[in-house]
């Protein structure tokens, strides 16, 4: 992948974030109550077999040995690796660019479609966010130590953030 193809991809989703980040969190009700999650938000250009499109980190704490885990305010941050998209698994389990003509149908002919794929990575993600900041997570997560014990698919988390991001993307591009 050239420079000009990562520079594109890279500014295009720093403008979904600037535009849609605020929209998002005023969908969740985090619009003023919020640990500045804002200023935590990257836009990275990794890309690797286990890099994911979207990823919301947190710190918890437990308030005693066997009490439930607490999000610790202001510890949330989020990486979007909007490459990731261009990169799949082959047969033999090593990473491969997708082949020029679809990443430049991507960026170039499609630039509309990764606006829409980042605003729900980035939904996603924030809604994680909002299930943390709220204690949600863990109210409604099988978990043990703040890790799930669920697996990916089944997890309540995941398809709570889904969810909400497929409606969010659903109403933010119906213009």
């Amino acid at each position: 992948m050239n420079t000009t193809e990562i520079n594109k991809v890279l500014t295009i989703t720093e403008e979904v974030v600037k535009e849609h980040a605020p929209l998002i969190l005023k969908e969740l009700g985090l619009d003023k109550d919020n640990d500045g999650i804002l200023e935590r938000i990257s836009v990275t250009s990794k890309v690797g077999e286990d890099v994911p499109q979207g990823y919301c980190k947190v710190r918890i704490i437990r308030r005693n040995l066997l009490g439930e885990p607490v999000y610790i305010q202001g510890t949330a941050a989020i990486d979007l690796n909007p490459l990731a998209f261009l990169v799949r698994i082959n047969n033999k389990g090593r990473m491969k660019m997708m082949p020029k003509f679809i990443r430049s149908f991507l960026i170039n002919g499609m630039e509309r479609y990764l606006r829409r794929l980042m605003t729900f990575v980035l939904a996603h993600e924030l809604r994680h966010y909002q299930q943390y900041y709220t204690g949600l997570y863990f109210e409604k997560e099988a978990h043990f130590g703040g890790a799930s014990l669920m697996p990916y698919s089944m997890r309540w988390c995941e398809k709570d953030a889904n969810e909400f991001a497929k409606e969010y993307v659903k109403g933010a591009f119906k213009r």
